[in-house]
């Protein structure tokens, strides 16, 4: 589980504040994509690992960056019944703009075969703003 735990932690790296979309890797480089809901918008997003634990999210369809402040997340291997739940915040500040964010996501991890789940709820910036 700490195998599938670790690249899914990825997901949601720290430490960039406000990185805008030109500064950004180019979506196609992703590792993997997820689909968040922001306020009612459902965005498809990519996650370029190793950039530490804010590291903003890039939309696949667009140039947008979504910035996590932060998340309470469940992580699950539904094949094994095995979960982990991570809270981080980084903190918004007096940020009127940041939005509600959810994730329900079920997929297979690659190497292993096991099916994992992400649940939650993450606050964010969406860049640009809708």
């Amino acid at each position: 589980m700490q195998r599938w735990l670790a690249r899914i932690a990825l997901v949601f790296g720290l430490v960039g504040i406000m990185a805008g979309p030109a500064a950004a890797d180019p979506p196609s480089s992703a590792e993997f994509t997820v689909p968040i809901t922001c306020d009612g918008t459902t965005y498809q997003i990519g996650f370029i690992p190793g950039h530490g634990n804010f590291t903003p999210a890039l939309v696949t369809t667009g140039t947008g960056v979504i910035v996590p402040f932060s998340f309470d997340l469940t992580f699950t291997d539904v094949t094994t019944g095995e979960s982990e739940h991570e809270t981080a915040v980084k903190g918004a500040g007096s940020n009127p703009d940041t939005v509600t964010c959810t994730i329900n996501f079920t997929s297979t991890d690659p190497d292993t075969g096991h099916v994992f789940n992400i649940q939650g709820t993450v606050i964010a910036l969406v860049i640009p703003a809708r």
